[in-house]
């Protein structure tokens, strides 16, 4: 079952609206529509706080949903190594290029002067 349809049944179960929910883990309405309709997850955070208000563990929540599980794999992923962010970034490399052609046209000189 995905995310947003356990969301909605979860919701459902306790007679909550869109709104009172929204307002129970403190987010607007249109993010509680967006998730029941797939077109947004929560963060961590929130979806904590959802566990928490739907009295559902996490495990049911992420576990039964590919959608999510894939999310927070590929996002978990991505954030467990900020290295990764300037590796995928091609401007990195030229500011690296100029950093250390920089550094050389320094030290090469001091190094020439040195054994003079």
């Amino acid at each position: 079952m995905k995310f947003g349809e356990q969301i909605r049944e979860q919701r459902e179960s306790h007679a909550w609206t869109q709104e009172k929910l929204a307002h129970k883990i403190s987010v607007s309405t249109q993010d509680v529509i967006d998730y029941e309709e797939g077109r947004k997850y929560p963060e961590t955070e929130t979806l904590i706080k959802l566990s928490e208000v739907l009295y559902v563990g996490l495990d049911p929540l992420v576990k039964g949903s590919p959608d999510l599980r894939e999310r927070i794999t590929v996002g978990g992923a991505k954030d467990s190594s900020h290295m990764s962010v300037y590796l995928r970034n091609p401007w990195w490399y030229l500011f690296l290029v100029f950093a250390f052609g920089g550094w050389l046209t320094w030290f090469i000189p001091m190094i020439i002067q040195a054994f003079k």
